[in-house]
């Protein structure tokens, strides 16, 4: 088979795969729900959805972009998550072809398109996905490893990554726990353990972990500051959801923190990844996950101040996601073997 037609096989299936997504950033924040039960519903009125109305983009796009039971708008988010999936799966094919890296790539795009969104949208990466994903990783490759020994990815470099990525970003919170979530240092586990296992071996792992902290790290520092400019200006383009007395209204439709409460009764709770305010009482997050303003309150005599203050927290797991992913599909560009 070649690349393009399993390239085309991928981005349909990555269709599928990222609408299952959009379900995983539903419900993998909560750890009381299940991912596979209830079957696929509508966040809103509950009501369960046909076949017909599960097909990828098309059932977004023929529904008029509501929801056919309670007429409840359905997000944009919904078809770009699927459209995003689709477009990585198909570049690991292209890069990766018919090999033992290409579904160890295919788990990790899938998880941290679920991680990126959750994040953007409550601030929070799921210690359930975290670790269910670096657990499958683990066994995939130690199977690899025993089947193919030193003709494939090497199993050492992969776990040499892992490590090396997670103290560069356990250090940095350790001497500052206020300005990153531990949820960002969790998923940096199953991020350089990936890079590795499609690096060129144990140098080239370190070398390409590096490359894709940089990345991240630009990128966060980027989309901090134009969160910042746009604040400034009154332009709200993502606002800390925790922070809201209307969460829904904050990053979206349909996929904020009170599609949780709707659904399940329940505030999503899971490991907070970005610095945010501890003042929403309303609200339960994981102790570990900390304000980086742990005097802020929501009183209204702050009202004046709080229109010039930077936004409280910014979502630094998808700035990670972006870099790591960049490397692993475009290493050779980024991150050569010397």
């Amino acid at each position: 088979m070649s690349d393009l037609v399993l390239s085309l096989l991928l981005a349909l299936a990555g269709l599928f795969a990222g609408s299952f997504a959009s379900m995983g950033v539903h419900r993998l924040a909560d750890p009381n729900v299940k991912l596979y039960d209830p079957g696929p519903r509508c966040p809103q009125c509950l009501a369960s959805l046909g076949i017909g109305e599960q097909i990828p983009l098309v059932s977004w796009l023929r529904q008029g972009r509501r929801c056919r039971h309670c007429d409840d708008s359905i997000t944009w988010v919904y078809p770009a998550v699927e459209i995003v999936t689709a477009a990585l799966w198909a570049l690991a094919a292209l890069r990766f072809g018919v090999s033992w890296e290409l579904p160890a790539v295919l788990l990790l795009s899938w998880a941290l398109v679920v991680a990126s969104v959750t994040d953007l949208y409550v601030y929070l990466i799921p210690n359930r996905l975290t670790y269910r994903v670096l657990g499958i990783s683990l066994i995939y490759m130690v199977a690899v490893e025993l089947t193919t020994g030193a003709d494939g990815p090497h199993l050492s470099a992969a776990l040499l990554s892992m490590v090396v990525y997670f103290v560069l970003l356990f250090v940095p919170w350790l001497v500052y726990p206020q300005g990153m979530g531990f949820g960002d240092v969790r998923l940096a586990l199953p991020m350089g353990l990936h890079i590795g296992f499609v690096a060129d071996g144990r140098i080239h792992a370190v070398r390409a972990v590096f490359i894709a902290l940089v990345i991240g790290c630009l990128l966060g520092v980027a989309g901090g500051l134009i969160l910042r400019l746009l604040h400034r200006k009154g332009i709200e383009v993502l606002v800390d959801p925790l922070t809201m007395d209307d969460p829904e209204q904050a990053n979206g439709n349909g996929m904020g923190p009170d599609a949780y409460v709707d659904e399940w009764g329940d505030p999503p709770e899971g490991e907070h990844s970005s610095a945010v305010a501890d003042s929403v009482e309303s609200v339960t997050v994981d102790t570990e996950r900390r304000s980086a303003d742990d005097t802020a309150t929501t009183d209204d005599t702050e009202d004046t101040a709080e229109d010039t203050a930077a936004p409280a927290g910014f979502p630094f797991g998808p700035a990670l996601a972006v870099g790591c992913l960049a490397v692993i599909l475009y290493m050779d560009v980024l991150a050569p073997a010397i």
